[in-house]
């Protein structure tokens, strides 16, 4: 399964997040996490993402 995860602000990436992201990486999802707060999003990538990934979760 691929999933994406759209983190909007530094506070909602907590340790809690981070292993639930490592523990699906190790069941052998593909996961890409972008962060808005330290990324320059190049939004039309970012559309073809949503709609590639099988699930998008945003924080």
């Amino acid at each position: 399964m691929k999933i994406l995860y759209l983190i909007k602000e530094r506070g909602s990436l907590t340790n809690t997040l981070k292993e639930i992201i490592d523990a699906q990486v190790l069941d052998g999802n593909e996961v890409l996490v972008i962060n808005f707060y330290e990324e320059n999003a190049n939004y039309d990538i970012l559309i073809d993402d949503i709609f590639d990934y099988d699930e998008v979760v945003c924080f």
